[in-house]
């Protein structure tokens, strides 16, 4: 007899493989049939809600304080409430008839905002010119 066929350890390993590989192999296909006869279920996923519509107040308080109008600029002014008040209503007005301007100038605000960083940049770096 050969030395390898001595070893019992590996004949049971031989025999175990030879045997479970087919089991093992027939187990999965068992599964995969009940997996394509009825499609896992996903959980439910809540739909996203839609954006809340836009908050006119926070509008206006975005645009009062984006041109400086906040509570210590009018304080500094001098407004009472009831001057705030009537302050804020009239610039109501005027952002709901000029917002399209409004919007522009923020745009005009904001390109000009990037190009003065660039040179800023290009100056602090050495690389600028003295235009």
């Amino acid at each position: 007899m050969s030395r390898v066929v001595r070893s019992p350890w590996l004949v049971v390993l031989v025999v175990g493989f030879l045997l479970g590989a087919p089991l093992w192999y027939a187990s999965c296909m068992r599964t995969n049939a009940s997996l394509a006869a009825s499609p896992p279920t996903l959980p439910a996923v809540p739909m996203q809600q839609p954006p809340p519509p836009q908050n006119p107040a926070t509008d206006l308080t975005d645009a009062l304080l984006r041109v400086g109008f906040d509570a210590k600029a009018l304080a500094a002014v001098g407004l009472s409430a009831n001057g705030a008040a009537a302050f804020v209503a009239a610039f109501r007005g005027a952002y709901a008839n000029q917002s399209a301007a409004f919007d522009a100038a923020d745009a005009a605000y904001s390109a000009a905002r990037v190009s003065s960083d660039a040179l800023r940049r290009r100056i602090e770096s050495g690389k600028g010119s003295q235009e």
